[in-house]
């Protein structure tokens, strides 16, 4: 692709890729720090009354969008603008996409991506399968001793504390989905990369 001119066609062929990463790892972190809560909360309440849930998720939660662009930052050169002078009367200049230093045809473009595949992707889904793991079974044993103690007292059903169950599987159902349904995505993403399915010339198309 060629432009004629500076702007922001240009400006999103370099860095929109770097730019929809950045925050799809924003996303997957707040999703993991969640979990983390819900499962600190959940499965150790007595261990996470020694400090407070609220402070250390506000910490965490300013912390995920420096960590998510640090993460990334490698990403902002995989590709790089290069110009060409067409007519040297009227000095005419052209601007085209052209593959940087870290772009997975070169070797730190090829350990950068498996970097990221395991501190962006891997990792963060081997903590919400573990966390979710943890909170379905926290979930069952809650309900068995609620079943049981329903059998006793009746009014126990209307008890409001049930809506903290009902958040649990809330959040449940989201960290399934995104298991489901984008960490597919992201690894299919990942191995075309990483094996060369796609030739590296192909992305400046």
């Amino acid at each position: 692709v060629v432009f004629d001119q500076w702007n922001m066609k240009l400006a999103y062929q370099q860095y929109g890729t770097a730019l929809i990463a950045t925050f799809s790892t924003v996303s997957t972190f707040l999703l993991v720090l969640m979990a983390a809560m819900r499962y600190l909360a959940i499965c150790h309440p007595l261990r996470s009354r020694g400090f407070s849930i609220d402070n250390g998720f506000y910490v965490a939660l300013f912390g995920i969008f420096p960590l998510a662009l640090l993460v990334n930052l490698p990403m902002y050169w995989i590709h790089e603008v290069g110009e060409a002078i067409v007519n040297n009367r009227t000095n005419h200049t052209i601007y085209y996409i052209n593959m940087g230093p870290y772009s997975h045809g070169t070797e730190k473009g090829q350990a950068y991506m498996w970097t990221r595949a395991f501190v962006g992707v891997f990792i963060p889904v081997a903590l919400l399968a573990f966390f979710n793991f943890h909170l379905i079974l926290a979930l069952r044993e809650s309900e068995r001793l609620r079943r049981g103690i329903a059998a006793d007292r009746p009014t126990y059903r209307n008890n409001p504390g049930n809506g903290q169950s009902r958040l649990t599987v809330t959040l449940i159902a989201v960290v399934v989905a995104f298991i489901v349904l984008v960490f597919p995505c992201e690894l299919l993403d990942v191995l075309v990369h990483l094996t060369h399915i796609v030739e590296p010339n192909a992305d400046a198309m």
